[in-house]
């Protein structure tokens, strides 16, 4: 189970097991009230709290947060990501730019 915001989710994805599952059920806020189910092969399961509307915003935070944890990074607007970028000159870097041959 992850919670983001006041929504949290539980993932049903192949290779889960009943324990797994019951485990993130189990860790659900009390009163927690299933408001969306999405996915194909993995599913996620969106619970907010009964007494309060999610806004589609958290929902789709929440969502995006469970299928991906090590990349998600909120609502930044980047993506952590997920090894270091080797930094490369490029070839335009050695090459004269139309500006530089005037």
């Amino acid at each position: 189970m992850r919670a983001n915001g006041p929504v949290a989710t539980v993932t049903v994805a192949p290779g889960s097991t009943s324990a797994e599952l019951a485990a993130q059920v189990a860790a659900l806020p009390d009163g927690a009230m299933l408001v969306g189910i999405f996915g194909d092969t993995t599913i996620i399961l969106a619970y907010a709290p009964a007494d309060d509307v999610a806004a589609d915003r958290d929902v789709l935070a929440a969502v995006v947060a469970a299928l991906m944890p090590d990349a998600w990074n909120g609502w930044s607007g980047t993506a952590t990501p997920r090894r270091p970028v080797a930094r490369t000159a490029s070839a335009s870097a050695t090459e004269p730019t139309p500006a530089d041959s005037r």
